[in-house]
């Protein structure tokens, strides 16, 4: 049967044929073949009172509690009977559990990482009253590869996606109740512990969590931890996906999850970092810094704790002259100001350029020193960060331990991200994908003529705003229409743009300047005038907003004040995110027939590694992903220079 015939008309958001299965079928098809029991209910008291706060409980006494048993699998002949009972279901709970391997027990992943760890045991919940826990130790886990081809949810299902795939097992598709919480915005923590406590009334004691899974035989209370971790992701899911279905975010998160095994294999293959490399530059920031704190010293002594803004603004109380000191910021309780923006304004004080030069090699060193080689893997000498869909509430994804979406920009830092020996990186990205998204959202006709040409809209902006043509615009005056074109396109007011030109693209406005360009910018820009005006009020009568791909952001009473800018931040960021999630999905499957990987993902830009004889091909299917991506969110929008590959030895040398 066709995928069309079972599951009903492929997603809009399909580029490349039909999407995997995931949750684009009937919303009964959600529920098991047999519901399971339901959660206890709290008793019935007699008079209202508030919510008390569950009390932390034990795997064990919740499963208890719901009848339902943890099978402890150790035989070939076991795994075989528990699998008899699991083939008949459509719908397994899944969940994993791992263990470092010995040679790196020490590690700061140890556990996480997929090349540093392998799976202890692997557990699937039926829906009803079983959870199997299969003991890897002593199962094949290719016994289990039958059960991959059922529908799979678990929480945070790119961990489970990037191990398996590890030992070549990819499932033939993942529901994840992360995600959906993500969708759905919940809050801030998203983990399965806080959902269980928020939806389930359940809380969890997760102490088992560190215990000793290298014992030739778990515990019993190791395998009920286990085993819930399988059943709570369809209690969660069930919930959840009652919540999107009745928000209209089931096609939301549809598009999310298309990218997940994208995003499991981004992270389980990493980026090369060069450590020798590294070791010179970080010794350069430490000489520098020292160097600038030297100077510094000469002007503070040699007890002040220049770290301290507290100290410094002591200092600083006791030798600036009265009329420098009284015009001087100061904080909400009264001291001076000491921010590295405060003291830009003042290049005159001796004390300045030496003390925001510490500050900068200080914050080198701490952020992308010792702390980042810690995050170099051992196994493999690359940094494997760890990536969020939907990280961010506009859509956004996000990434951590490290942060590879924030690195350095200069090229001495990025020339670290390397290919090793007959590899190499081939970069894409968007061009001025938010600006494009703003005139495809508005409709702005001199916006989308712009792109249309191929024509540089920054460069145009500044035309207007100088009164001359376009070829005689400086390299100044295109930067202060960076600072007009973003500020303005978000809804910044005069005062507020001033203050983003300076801080954000070092242009020196004044509010009378800043209060010319938007009057200039407004004028030439009708149709974003029109769209901003119509986006706000709506906004305020909905209480919410959507990005193209359905995302809602929703206004709370107390909210009233971030409806100007989230009206028009919210579709645009999100409209961005979801071109690169179409974009990361399309990609992984056109690089299958490739040495291509994907290996980092920054906002507007897709990075990849393949070997050499490869690179001019994958450039070409790059390029070919990222422009359907935005297709398919913006069918009617032009294409010209919105995006090019390029290729080198190094991240560094793709720009």
């Amino acid at each position: 049967m066709s995928f069309s015939a079972k599951y009903g008309p492929a997603s809009p958001w399909d580029i490349h044929g039909p999407l995997p299965p995931g949750l684009l079928v009937e919303p009964d098809e959600f529920e098991l073949t047999s519901p399971a029991p339901p959660l206890p209910k709290p008793a019935k008291s007699a008079a209202p009172a508030p919510p008390a706060e569950p009390p932390l409980r034990k795997a064990g006494e919740i499963l208890a509690d719901l009848e339902i048993a943890a099978t402890y699998i150790r035989t070939p002949a076991e795994a075989h009977s528990a699998m008899n009972d699991l083939l008949l279901e459509k719908t397994l709970g899944l969940d994993i559990e791992t263990l470092p391997l010995p040679a790196f027990t020490q590690h700061r992943d140890a556990g996480l990482n997929p090349h540093t760890s392998r799976i202890r045991t692997i557990q699937f919940f039926n829906g009803k009253q079983q959870s199997f826990v299969f003991d890897l130790h002593t199962v094949d886990l290719a016994l289990l590869s039958p059960l991959f081809e059922k529908r799979l949810v678990a929480h945070n299902a790119g961990f489970e996606c990037k191990f398996l795939r590890h030992v070549g097992i990819s499932p033939r598709w993942f529901d994840c109740t992360r995600l959906m919480a993500a969708v759905l915005n919940l809050g801030p923590s998203c983990r399965l512990q806080w959902l269980a406590e928020q939806l389930l009334n359940l809380k969890i004691d997760k102490s088992l969590q560190i215990s000793d899974w290298t014992a030739p035989e778990l515990s019993d209370e190791q395998i009920a931890y286990a085993a819930l971790d399988s059943v709570l992701p369809i209690h969660i899911g069930r919930k959840l996906w009652v919540d999107l279905r009745a928000k209209a975010l089931v096609r939301t998160y549809d598009l999310q999850l298309t990218a997940l095994t994208a995003v499991a294999g981004m992270e389980l293959a990493g980026m090369y970092f060069d450590l020798a490399g590294h070791a010179v530059l970080e010794e350069e920031w430490q000489s520098l810094q020292a160097t600038a704190e030297a100077e510094v010293r000469q002007h503070v002594g040699p007890d002040l704790n220049i770290d301290s803004p507290p100290q410094l603004g002591v200092y600083l109380s006791g030798v600036l002259p009265a009329e420098q000191l009284n015009a001087w910021p100061r904080t909400p309780g009264g001291q001076l100001s000491t921010g590295d923006d405060v003291l830009s304004r003042f290049p005159e004080i001796e004390l300045v350029r030496p003390l925001l030069e510490y500050r900068k090699f200080a914050k080198l060193v701490g952020t992308y020193g010792e702390s980042l080689r810690a995050y170099v893997c051992p196994a493999t000498k690359r940094i494997h960060a760890s990536y969020l869909l939907s990280g961010a509430a506009s859509g956004r994804m996000a990434c951590r331990r490290p942060n590879l979406q924030n690195c350095l920009r200069d090229p001495r830092f990025r020339a670290l991200f390397a290919a090793p020996a007959g590899r190499m990186l081939v970069v894409a990205d968007y061009s001025q994908i938010e600006l494009r998204a703003i005139a495809e959202l508005s409709r702005d006709e001199v916006m989308l003529r712009a792109f249309r040409e191929g024509r540089d809209l920054h460069r145009q902006t500044a035309s207007i705003i100088a009164g001359i043509r376009e070829a005689e615009i400086t390299k100044e005056q295109r930067q202060a229409a960076k600072a007009v074109n973003f500020g303005l396109s978000f809804g910044m007011k005069e005062r507020g743009l001033a203050e983003y030109a300076r801080t954000a693209y070092g242009v020196e406005m004044s509010p009378d300047e800043a209060s010319k360009a938007r009057a200039q910018f407004f004028a030439a820009y009708e149709g974003l005038a029109c769209w901003q005006r119509k986006q706000i009020r709506q906004a305020r009568q909905d209480r919410e907003v959507r990005t193209p791909g359905g995302r809602i952001r929703r206004f709370q009473p107390d909210e009233d004040y971030r409806i100007p800018t989230e009206a028009l931040n919210h579709p645009v960021q999100g409209a961005a995110a979801e071109c690169l999630v179409i974009a990361l999905a399309g990609l992984t499957r056109s690089l299958q027939e490739t040495t291509a990987v994907i290996v980092n993902c920054v906002h507007d830009e897709i990075v990849c590694e393949c070997d050499l004889a490869d690179a001019d091909l994958v450039k070409e299917l790059l390029e070919i992903a990222m422009v359907k991506g935005f297709q398919s969110t913006f069918p009617e929008s032009s294409i010209v220079g919105l995006v090019e590959a390029s290729s080198g030895v190094d991240w560094a040398a793709c720009k």
